[in-house]
């Protein structure tokens, strides 16, 4: 019999803690991605880029007392949207650049229009009131003293459907918060969050897959797709799906089936891409935002079976039925002049009435 560890007695119920999420979540916490206006930096070598780079060691030396021994860069990757993503051998000198004055000095270095883009954790907000408005700062700011947040830690705030599409009555919608800190997305999720004193339940956004809304294949967008022609994601046709008006006709691209459509959720192949995906990205199944806390490392459990949750021979039909009981026989002692079998004999003293009546009434008769 296997003794239960202290380690093990945590996870009861929680679900299990993958070793590849703590190493995804640190080697996030070292990264640093930076976006320019310009192609300058983009277009030189791995080699140059990390001699420009090399400039905040001398940036961080120029502090009296340096806040950093030495600063370790363990690599550079580029990013087709001019970008850049800098990794650092320790995540004290990311909170050390972008809570500093040194921030300018370095990104000024690098290139001009050079800005150090912060990392955001998304949430889903339900039910919100429509007199939020996004754009207002003042009405974010409410937001994070009402719920003791970190000020500034709401980055942006965006309605999911355009509130010219809501209805003249409608007065609740669904939003995405984006917050710059991952331990404020977790309060949020874990505490449940209050908006003009309406309680909602938010919960972290999963990462699903890409798929292309020309060609209905996968992990690609439309405008990296040099297809001639459109694909009707409901029944394959030669245009687009909005102006499909064979709605009873079906076909996916990706199952060359006539069962389901090619965006139904319900699709083989996306399921199994979706578990692929899963597998790949274990920090997806995460209920939380994965930091130094324990609790936000714990994958969510998967669903329990149908049959399992309800074995069948639990069912109420599978039961045999039970038999009625039987009528219960009378323990009460019959009075002895009352027969025992024939209960339709008139007992003694019924008899004795009905004669003193029908006496008195021929009495009466005579008179």
């Amino acid at each position: 019999m296997k003794i239960p560890t202290q380690q093990n007695i945590a996870k009861v119920g929680q679900g299990e803690t993958d070793p590849a999420i703590g190493r995804n979540a640190d080697r996030k916490s070292r990264q640093i991605l930076i976006d320019f206006i310009g192609e300058e930096i983009t277009t030189l070598s791995l080699s140059a880029i990390k001699d420009k780079v090399k400039v905040l060691d001398a940036i961080c030396q120029v502090n009296n007392p340096p806040p950093l021994d030495n600063v370790t860069i363990e690599g550079v990757t580029k990013l087709r949207n001019n970008g850049l993503v800098i990794l650092f051998g320790t995540k004290e000198v990311v909170e050390w650049l972008q809570s500093s004055q040194a921030k300018l000095t370095f990104t000024a270095s690098l290139a001009p229009g050079a800005n150090i883009r912060q990392r955001q954790h998304i949430i889903l907000v339900p039910k919100v009131p429509l007199t939020l408005d996004p754009t207002n700062e003042a009405h974010l700011r409410e937001i994070e003293e009402i719920n003791s947040l970190k000020e500034n830690s709401i980055m942006k705030v965006r309605w999911i459907k355009p509130e010219t599409r809501c209805k003249p009555d409608q007065q609740l919608a669904h939003t995405f918060f984006s917050l710059s800190c991952a331990k404020e997305a977790n309060t949020c999720i874990r505490d449940r969050i209050v908006i003009y004193g309406l309680k909602s339940y938010p919960s972290k956004i999963k990462q699903e897959l890409i798929q292309c809304l020309k060609c209905r294949r996968w992990e690609h967008y439309a405008n990296q797709w040099t297809a001639t022609k459109d694909t009707c994601g409901t029944c394959g046709g030669d245009y687009w799906t909005n102006t499909c008006s064979q709605l009873t006709k079906k076909y996916c691209v990706s199952c060359n089936a006539h069962s389901h459509s090619s965006w139904d959720r319900q699709c083989p192949e996306f399921i199994r891409r979706c578990k692929q995906f899963n597998e790949s990205h274990p920090e997806n199944m995460l209920k939380y935002y994965p930091t130094e806390e324990p609790w936000t490392t714990v994958t969510r459990p998967t669903k329990i079976p149908y049959t399992d949750r309800f074995p069948t021979h639990f069912v109420v039909e599978s039961l045999s039925p039970r038999p009625f009981p039987q009528a219960k026989v009378s323990k009460r002692k019959i009075p002895p002049d009352r027969p025992a079998n024939n209960t339709n004999v008139t007992p003694p003293c019924e008899q004795r009435i009905r004669q003193q009546s029908q006496a008195f009434m021929a009495q009466v008769a005579v008179r």
